[in-house]
């Protein structure tokens, strides 16, 4: 059987094109009935009737009037349907179906559906339903405007009409559970905390009406659809106003390169039922791609593939795809891959998972071997790539890939299937959807998960009686609840791969795929290629269509307690030309559905295959209906009358022809089996059959006789088969070689398993055949021209099959070219080289291969033109490059670097760190080398300004012009390779001198005392003030600390001085400042000239004389006292002192010389005063006093005379 794959990446797209044609294109499904989104109710065809029996070019024309009236489905009092039934005449018999467009005046609202049937001649009716939740939403009221158009089954328009309805109010009608009010907010979310978003979420707004599940698709894209990204979400919603968050990936808005705003486009869905509840279109905001977290991981084409032997029977079991995939995070992702030819002939679907690390890595996509086999279409093959993160849906890119032109039959065949044998019921199930205890015990039970691919754990059950087949599926992995689940049955009554009209019929129960009424049988139309319905509900009035049934259910069952959905399906064997003991072509699923579905999840299962629709006639598999039994216990006679046993057959078919006889009951049926695998049911009238052999070899066939009571009596016979030609493969020289010489050695391998081989014919390009025997292994052609040659083989075996092989390989015997180009030879600063060469060569290069210092070479590919040597060590040395081209011969570059990672050392010897210069002039010297590739230069810097280059060699630097302040001096050292070392110093320039001033004493101060105090003030704006110096006159200096304001001098002699104070800063910049002063410590001199110590002045008035000196400060004042009185003050010239009206007697006079420096000396003198004219000390001294002893004697003679005289008469004059 042909086995057909699907793409099961788009899980039901196959069945969902179906269904949106079927509902939308009324001129391609004119036999395909409506049904409503909600709850579908089917046109029924009048007993009697069967679609076998209509003649297939129905006509007729609308017969008006048509009615109209609503419909309560949940008797809530509202509508939940608007019915029109139009009334057609049918003149001839057909299939027919009528679409309507229910619109307003103003064609605001419009609604389409369409209904079909077969229908006999004469009138009828066929009911048009249409939603009325729309009614209610559009807020328009009645009457409405229906336009109906009739086809019939071959698309030929029948007839126009239209229709007028009540005048309903929208009122009348359901409203819609929920719909969207916009505007509809949008923000990015950063889930990771590293300031990017991870995701754009869009904050869908619903008004909601009836409180349920509700979903949100999204599709956001921007104006070129370069960027497109698709989601959903769904929750439970309230009453009321409410909202769901549907997120968009942030990575796939990073890597698309493309600013926002976005445009998303909305639809809203009651998630239980799928119903849509209206679309918005909303803009976000204008994000910035740069906004969002890159993608995990993005595939990085080239993707290679290759055939995988598994079994070593030299036949690929797979075709591997090695996805390439750049991953930025590291973790698990998944590869969706589906295969397929350019007709899409050959489907395939497949995936593969990996952990990846953050880098470059792939992961393995393998396709099986045998649908390739089996198409009949060789490659090469189309792969569309999807990647995701494992167990997300979240599509982190897309790729198409082609394979290289395999051959079909480079790939092993698919594993037979195993028949479904029925099993005679002893019990009769109900057809309720409710697989009970006891009910299904008796039936064949086929696991559906156990088949690869399929998705939805599911058991078909299948068992008959001699009338009736009696299936079921039990979809133990759906357990949640939904109207578009279904189940569908498939059969190729005659089994013989071949559609025909009225026959292969399918049967489907459930709400997907465009079910009628929950439940339809439908049957292969001819004209249309393809099913239509024959009836649905089942019609019982219909030929053999008596007990025809089924039924969906959910609830529990002997194999899951949990609620899950099932189905039971009863179908008259009649009704499929079938009976016991008798084979179907069978196939769980359908035209319109797959063999069971949960819709919600996108699961299904098959049998007896998985695919991504409904397979072919050919590709179904047998299901044998149980025998019926008897009362004959005498077997039958058989005998095989050829092959003769031992006979080789040439082909893959044994044909037989065997005799026999029934004398019971007689002959019902033959069995032929080849080694003992599943029997094949033959008719009692056949005598020869045909048999494919699988495999060469020794097979047994063996026919065995049933009578009408199943007695039964076996013959064989054992043949050997030999139908596959020899295996060849030439082993030198590969395919597609270059070869450095022009002697060839051409050697092959080959073997033939059952006949063993015959001879070999081998010819080079083309020219003379060499013939060669059977154990040959090799043949060497000579002198063969430069360029490419094709040498051709032929195995012959016994049989006569032959196999070909050709082998093309080019003769090369000119060596290729390399050039390094990178790197230079000279030093290089890192240990990771980065190596480059551009190599070439006239028939293609084989890899190149890069060496270090003569150590294993790393081997590289044909086209890499660099490579990074890691971890290389400082010192010299020599990189190799080699590029050996397809035929061996090889040539080479190399070049010598030095390595050298190792920074240089380099070491400030001055000035030290927080150095203080006085001088804008500040000098740098250093020490510095390089062990390796040496100093190169240096640079110096000062404060970040602009680097100065110095020579190698040099060890000191002078900066000029450096202001005042702190100050970074930096060297920065490089050595050959460019490495560097940097090495500064702090320092401050301080050129400017202190401020210093004396406060005391004044300029030109007298000081009395020999001890002289200096007192100052002095600061320093940069560096601040170190030490003070203090000088007398020129002498040694003192040293004052800083912090120091006032000194005192000792000692100092009489006399001027000179006080200096130099000021020193912490850079030596001094200031100084002097004072001059007088010291004068000495009194001065005095000294009384007269009168003399105890002279005695006769005179009341006297002078004191005196002489006074003063050798420093000199004589300020004099003072005088006399008698200790009032000091009489005279000038410092002053020498004498006239002293009057003296009393006569003792005085003392004291002079006090006074000099400018206070200092004083006094000098005194007594004397005596004596006035008296008789005191020998008086002015007259003795003369005095004898003058007065004188007059006194002479007064005394005068008295003495006078008295005499008086005495004596006076003498006349």
């Amino acid at each position: 059987m042909r086995v057909v794959e699907g793409r099961s990446g788009s899980r039901l797209r196959v069945w969902i094109g179906v269904l949106v044609t079927v509902l939308m294109v009324a001129a391609f499904t004119p036999a395909v009935l409506s049904r409503s989104t909600m709850s579908a109710k089917s046109q029924t065809i009048p007993a009697g009737v069967s679609s076998k029996a209509v003649v297939l070019a129905g006509a007729g024309h609308f017969a008006p009037p048509h009615s109209d009236s609503g419909y309560d489905a949940n008797g809530n009092g509202l509508f939940d349907f608007l019915l029109v039934n139009a009334s057609v005449q049918i003149t001839a018999p057909g299939n027919f179906t009528v679409s309507g467009t229910l619109h307003d005046a103003n064609n605001t609202l419009q609604i389409y559906n369409l209904t079909s049937a077969g229908l006999p001649a004469g009138p009828a009716n066929l009911t048009i339903w249409f939603d009325g939740r729309p009614i209610n939403q559009s807020g328009i009221d009645g009457p409405y405007t229906v336009d109906l158009v009739l086809f019939n089954e071959n698309f030929s328009l029948l007839d126009f009409g239209t229709h007028t309805t009540q005048p309903y109010s929208h009122l009348d009608f359901d409203p819609v559970p929920a719909f969207m009010t916009p505007p509809h907010p949008d923000s990015g979310q950063d889930t990771n905390a590293n300031g990017l978003f991870d995701l754009l979420n869009v904050d869908v707004q619903v008004q909601v009406n009836v409180p349920a599940n509700y979903s949100a698709s999204a599709f956001l894209h921007d104006a070129s659809f370069t960027l497109t990204l698709f989601t959903f979400a769904s929750v439970f919603l309230p009453i009321g106003p409410g909202s769901i968050r549907v997120s968009f990936p942030g990575g796939p808005i990073n890597q698309s390169g493309i600013d926002g705003p976005y445009t998303v486009e909305l639809q809203l869905y009651e998630s239980a039922t799928g119903l849509p509840l209206g679309t918005n279109t909303t803009t976000t905001q204008a994000y910035s791609h740069l906004a969002f977290d890159p993608i995990p991981a993005f595939m990085t084409p080239p993707h290679s593939d290759s055939g995988l032997d598994t079994n070593g029977n030299g036949l690929f079991d797979f075709l591997n795809v090695d996805v390439q995939v750049h991953a930025n995070l590291a973790e698990n992702y998944t590869v969706n891959g589906f295969l397929h030819d350019a007709n899409f002939t050959l489907t395939e679907f497949a995936s593969g998972s990996a952990f990846l690390p953050i880098g470059p890595g792939s992961v393995p996509v393998s396709f099986p071997g045998g649908p390739i086999n089996q198409s009949g279409v060789d490659g090469p093959y189309t792969v569309e790539l999807q990647l995701s993160e494992a167990g997300s849906s979240v599509v982190l890119g897309m790729n198409t890939t082609t394979t290289q032109a395999y051959s079909h039959l480079a790939f092993d065949g698919p594993a037979p299937v195993t028949p479904i044998q029925s099993s005679p019921a002893v019990t009769t199930p109900t057809i309720d959807g409710m697989i009970t205890s006891g009910e299904w015990n008796d039936s064949t039970l086929v696991n559906l998960t156990a088949i690869s691919g399929n998705t939805l754990p599911a058991y078909l059950l299948v068992k008959n009686s001699p009338t009736m087949l009696y299936m079921a599926y039990d979809a133990v992995g759906d357990t949640s609840l939904s109207s578009n689940d279904a189940a569908a049955l498939s059969f190729d009554t005659g089994n013989d791969a071949v559609p025909s009209n009225g026959h292969e019929d399918q049967f489907v129960q459930g709400g997907f795929g465009g079910n009628p009424s929950d439940q339809s049988h439908w049957v292969y139309n001819s004209s249309l290629g393809f099913w239509s319905v024959e009836d649905a509900p089942y019609n019982p009035g219909l030929p053999n269509h008596t007990g025809l049934a089924s039924a969906w259910g959910y609830g529990s069952s002997p194999a899951l307690g949990a609620n899950h959905r099932m189905y039971e399906f009863a179908i008259p064997l009649a009704l499929l030309g079938s009976g016991p003991n008798q084979t179907l072509g069978f196939f769980g699923g359908a035209q319109q559905s797959p063999g069971v579905v949960d819709t919600p999840t996108f699961r299904y299962s098959l049998w007896p295959i998985f695919a991504g629709g409904p397979i072919p006639l050919g590709s179904y598999g047998d299901l044998i209906v149980a025998g019926a039994g008897g009362g004959d216990t005498t077997p039958p006679t058989i005998a095989i009358n050829s092959p003769a046993s031992g006979a080789i057959i040439p082909v893959n078919s044994i044909t037989l022809n065997w005799s026999a006889s029934d004398t019971g009951t007689g002959l019902d049926h033959f069995e032929l089996s080849l080694d003992g695998g599943t029997p094949i049911r033959l008719d009692a009238n056949v005598s020869g059959y045909t048999v494919s052999a699988p495999s060469d070899g020794n097979h047994t066939v063996q026919v065995t006789a049933f009578d009408g009571a199943n007695n039964s009596a076996a013959a064989s016979v054992t043949v050997t088969v030999d139908t596959t030609p020899p295996v060849l493969s030439i082993i030198y020289p590969v395919a597609g070689a270059v070869l450095a010489t022009g002697t060839v050695t051409v050697a092959w391998a080959a073997s033939d398993a059952t006949s063993g081989l015959d001879h070999f014919e081998l010819s080079l390009d083309g020219g003379a055949v060499t013939v060669l025997g059977p154990t040959e292994g090799n043949h060497t052609f000579a002198g063969l021209s430069q360029g490419s040659h094709t040498a051709t083989l032929v195995a012959f075996d016994l049989a006569g099959h032959t196999t070909a092989v050709a082998r093309s390989f080019t003769v090369d015997t000119i060596a290729p070219s390399i050039t390094l180009s990178a790197p230079a030879a000279g030093y290089l600063s890192t240990g990771n080289v980065v190596v480059t060469w551009t190599a070439s060569d006239n028939n293609g290069l084989a890899r190149i291969e890069v060496s270090l210092d003569g150590g294993a070479p790393l081997a590289l590919g044909a086209s890499a033109t660099s490579t990074t040597l890691t971890g290389v060590s400082d010192g010299p040395h020599t990189i190799r490059v080699q590029a050996f081209d397809l035929a061996g011969s090889s040539a080479s570059d190399s070049v010598v670097v030095t390595v050298d990672t190792t920074a240089p050392t380099a070491s400030l010897t001055a000035p030290t760190s927080g150095q203080l210069f006085g001088t804008s002039s500040v000098q740098l010297t250093w020490t510095a080398s390089d062990a390796t590739s040496g100093i190169d230069h240096f640079e110096v810097r000062l404060d970040g300004g602009t680097p100065i280059n110095e020579p190698a060699g040099t060890a000191t630097y002078t900066f000029t012009g450096v202001s005042d302040g702190s100050h970074t001096l930096a060297l920065r050292a490089f050595d050959g390779a460019g490495n560097t070392i940097l090495a500064s110093v702090a320092v401050t320039v301080d050129t400017t001198v202190p401020i210093a001033s004396l406060t005391t004493p004044a300029s030109g101060h007298l000081f009395g005392t020999s001890s002289v105090q200096l007192t100052w003030t002095a600061s320093d704006a940069t560096s601040g003030i170190d030490h003070f110096e203090v000088r007398l006159d020129g002498g040694t200096p003192v040293t004052v600390a800083a912090g120091t304001a006032t000194y005192t001098f000792t000692g100092v002699s009489d006399g001027t001085h000179t006080l200096a104070l130099k000021a020193f800063d912490r850079a030596g910049n001094t200031v100084l400042v002097s004072v001059a002063v007088s010291v004068d410590a000495t009194a001065p001199t005095v000294s009384i000239v007269g009168p003399a110590s105890g002279a005695v002045i006769p005179s009341s008035a006297s002078t004191v004389t005196w002489t006074a000196g003063d050798a420093t400060s000199g004589i300020d004042h004099v003072e005088i006292r006399v008698d200790g009185g009032t000091a009489q003050t005279l000038s410092a010239g002053a020498t004498t002192y006239a002293l009057n009206g003296l009393s006569d007697g003792t005085h003392t006079v004291n002079v006090t010389v006074v000099d400018k420096a206070g200092h004083s000396s006094s000098k005194s003198v007594s004397f005596r005063v004596d006035t008296s004219f008789v005191s020998p000390s008086g002015p007259y001294g003795i003369v005095g006093l004898t003058s007065i002893i004188v007059l006194v004697v002479v007064a005394l003679l005068a008295v003495l005379l006078i008295i005499r005289r008086r005495r004596r008469p006076r003498a006349p004059t």
